[in-house]
């Protein structure tokens, strides 16, 4: 990161804290686990573009916006897959500790923040619209995976939601960049990204 420029370099020793402190303290720590991690993920985009260009425009702060929106939603969700077990072993997670269908309303309000914050670019007519095919492809896939769990929370609709959230995000979190790109060129690389996710994440068990 330093070879970069200081700003990188910087950005990759918080990186790094964020995901030590996150794997050693907030994991464990309920709504500090759902914040600290999308945090770091959020973080990434900040750090590609002061790796590229030094600066920070401000379409790297609506990714850096969205992602850390959509991921923190995304969190609290994947934690239903092993609510029982987590409880039986104390672990304390963000519905544990606030409560589920609180948990799940905070999950679909920062979600639908997210779209929000990814569509502000197009709405203040600083990108094109073809991002958008890739948002409207994530909101799809996070729709129909995570509706069951909103309306049944148990285990098994948990196990559907993190499926779902693995899948959109490889839709979402590229979808600003895929905004400088040709359309083919971003659904050559996010298509087959999504297929392979998908098709892995349905061999899998559902101790993911």
């Amino acid at each position: 990161g330093f070879a970069m420029n200081w700003k990188a370099g910087l950005m990759v020793v918080i990186l790094v804290m964020i995901s030590h402190l996150y794997n050693a303290i907030f994991k464990q720590k309920g709504v500090w686990g759902s914040i600290s991690l999308p945090l770091g993920i959020g973080l990434l985009s900040i750090f590609g573009s002061l790796a590229v260009s030094g600066g920070i425009p401000a379409l790297t702060w609506y990714a850096f916006g969205s992602i850390f929106l959509f991921d923190f939603g995304t969190h609290i969700v994947t934690t239903f897959k092993d609510i029982e077990r987590d409880r039986d072993l104390g672990v304390v997670t963000t519905p544990i500790q606030i409560g589920i269908r609180p948990s799940l309303a905070l999950s679909g309000i920062a979600t639908v923040g997210a779209f929000f914050l990814a569509l502000m670019p197009l709405l203040e007519g600083e990108i094109g619209w073809e991002y958008t095919i890739w948002l409207a492809l994530a909101l799809i896939i996070t729709g129909i995976t995570r509706v069951p769990l909103m309306i049944r929370p148990n285990e098994r609709n948990g196990y559907l939601a993190l499926k779902g959230a693995m899948t959109g995000s490889i839709s979402f979190f590229p979808a600003l960049a895929a905004a400088m790109m040709p359309i083919w060129v971003s659904a050559i690389t996010i298509l087959p990204l999504i297929l392979i996710s998908w098709l892995l994440l349905q061999r899998s068990k559902q101790e993911v």
